[in-house]
């Protein structure tokens, strides 16, 4: 039944080629607010949030290729 159908939470961050990566998705209790994406905030690589019951830290780090020597 659609009306019984709980909203979703989610949080998604734009990476560096422009992409939009979803970080976090959370269905809600039903007839409750949470969980709940709040008090975004973001630090040189981290990403850090809330949901009413649990506090989330989300560190990103860049991959390191090798570049292979000149044969």
């Amino acid at each position: 039944m659609p009306f019984l159908e709980t909203e979703t939470s989610i949080l998604d961050v734009r990476a560096g080629i422009g992409l939009p990566i979803t970080v976090y998705k959370a269905k809600r209790v039903f007839q409750e607010s949470y969980p709940s994406v709040e008090n975004v905030s973001t630090e040189r690589n981290r990403i850090l949030w809330s949901d009413g019951i649990s506090e989330y830290q989300l560190t990103v780090e860049p991959i390191k290729r090798e570049v292979p020597p000149d044969s």
